[in-house]
Formats: structure tokens, sequence, C-alpha cells
């Protein structure tokens, strides 16, 4: 689906328009490969940058081609109850910003339903407002696993299957997100060098303000996967010890039952045993078995064994 949009100063709402004019935004959402391959030939762009958009582990970098600039960058957002990444493309031409995505842009809908103070025409300006749309998506998602995990982590010792699932979901996760964020702090520097994009003084402070966010994001995302790490390490030396504990309660029970059932073996065999005749010969067995049996017990307690 391909829509022209335009909002200049004298715009109070982003308005709709029919064909592409100089300053408008021009958005690209799920398209064929002939819609890019027609889209190329139509603003002359390189057909093969714009067909990477639909490789969905394409990876975040920056590209100029006959004037016209390509970044691609990625975006976090649900789909199917999933939380993953996505490719986006930005084109910057002399007239126009174009967006290309393999589907709906959940940021887009912010600027598209004007909850967002933005112009077209700026495009250098506005590109930066859409990279901080994504930064925060990437925030907010950041934060709410991160508040999962604290209280996954209060009792270790109480962890399930279930919840190993969930940290091996969140570790899965971080790492896409560092897929996108740590390539994309390269683009964010290429794009302070104003050698792509010309960037004036008020857009130049905005990088930097965008450049400091992701690296903070990166870092976030860095410590999450160390603490999931920890986590989980912690969850396998708990699990160890726990079961170090009952082979040496297991062990030391097999020990102390170990004696009886040989004495009691002994005397259950079809010969002639001792004491055989005397009416008290099962009384004293019983009592000289009990006597091993809590002397073995007793040693095992004070080597810490049971």
């Amino acid at each position: 689906m391909i829509r022209y949009f335009l909002k200049n100063r004298n715009d109070k709402i982003l308005r709709v328009i029919d064909s592409p004019k100089v300053g408008s935004w021009i958005s690209v959402e799920n398209p064929s490969e002939k819609e890019l391959i027609d889209l190329s030939e139509k603003f002359n762009l390189e057909a093969d940058i714009c067909l990477d958009a639909l490789d969905p582990f394409e990876v975040p970098r920056i590209e100029n081609e006959e004037g016209n600039n390509y970044i691609f960058t990625r975006f976090a957002h649900k789909s199917e109850d999933k939380i993953v990444t996505s490719p986006i493309l930005f084109i910057i031409t002399s007239k126009f910003l174009i967006t290309i995505s393999l589907e709906q842009l959940p940021f887009m809908t912010r600027f598209i339903n004007n909850k967002i103070e933005f112009l077209t025409t700026q495009k250098t300006k506005f590109l930066i407002q859409m990279f901080f749309e994504i930064h925060r998506d990437y925030q907010r998602l950041v934060n709410a696993i991160h508040k999962d995990i604290r209280n996954l982590s209060t009792d270790l010792e109480n962890i399930n299957n279930k919840d190993i699932s969930k940290f091996v979901r969140f570790e899965t996760i971080f790492n896409d997100f560092l897929f996108g964020l740590e390539p994309a702090l390269i683009t964010l520097k290429k794009l302070m060098t104003g050698k792509f994009v010309k960037l004036f003084e008020g857009d130049l402070g905005l990088v930097e303000e965008l450049l400091v966010d992701n690296e903070q994001l990166v870092a976030i995302c860095k410590s999450n996967l160390k603490g999931i790490v920890n986590i989980r390490e912690s969850h396998s030396s708990i699990l160890n010890s726990n079961l170090n504990k009952t082979m040496k309660l297991l062990t030391a029970l097999t020990a102390i039952l170990t004696i009886p059932t040989m004495i009691f073996s002994f005397y259950g065999m079809n010969v002639a045993l001792p004491t055989q005749h005397n009416p008290l010969a099962f009384l004293g067995i019983i009592i000289f078995t009990l006597i091993i049996s809590l002397g073995i017990m007793t040693y095992f307690i004070k080597s810490d064994l049971l």
C-alpha cells in the first residue's frame, strides 16, 4: 500500500493527497516486488536497495546513491503476542521522504493520527522524529521486559521450567534488539558527520540526543542479558545443590539400611544359625541391628552427610 501525506506550516493536521508533491511523505507498507520496482522507476531510486527492505533480516545501515540517501534501521513491536523487530527503509530525496516497510508500523500511526507535531516539508527533522519514536518503542518494551524479569527473579528457588522458558525468550528478544540497535549506532554517527544528510544546528543536537539514547538502550539490553544469564546460572547452581543433597540423603539411607538387610538376610536362610533356639534371639537381633543403624546414622549426621 502506497500513500501520500503532506503537512506544511499552513496545515494544522496531516493531509492525505492523491499524488506526491514536493515536501510530501510517501509511506509504503507491505509492498510487492513489482510495486517497489515501479516506485524506483517513478522516483529514480535504486531498485536493488529498495528490494532489500523486503528482507526481514536486513541490518541497519546508510548508503548514498545518486544523491539519494537510503537509511535502514529496525523497529521493535508486538506481533501475534511476540516481541520482534522488523526492518524499515527511509529514503531522503531532494523532494520527498519515503518510508518502506514490510508491515504496518505502530509508531507511524502516531504521526498519521496527528499525535506528534511535525512537518513533512522538514525532511531531516521529520526523519529524526521518527527515529525518536522508534527508540521510545524500544524503551517501553525494554522496561516492560525488565519488570517481568524482576518479578520472576524474586524467588530463585521456586523458579519452574515455565519461568526458565520465559527467560530464554527474553534473552532471544534482547539479542534481537541488539541486532537492530548496535548497527544503528554506526548509522547515527554517520548522520552526525553531515555527509549524508544536511543537518542544521537544531538537527545536530537532536541527533546527538538520539545517539545518547541509543547507547543507553544498548547498555540496558546488555545489562538485562547479563542479568538473565546470572539468574539462569544461579538457578542451575541451586538445582545442582539440591540434587547433591538428595543424592547424599539417598546414599546415607542406603548405607543405613544395608546392615539390617544383611543381618535379616542371614537369619532368613534355611540353615542352622547361632542362637536359633534362644527365645530372646529375635529381640536381641532387633536391638543389635538398631544399635548398628543408629551408630551409622550418628556418623553420617556428624559428617554432614545426612
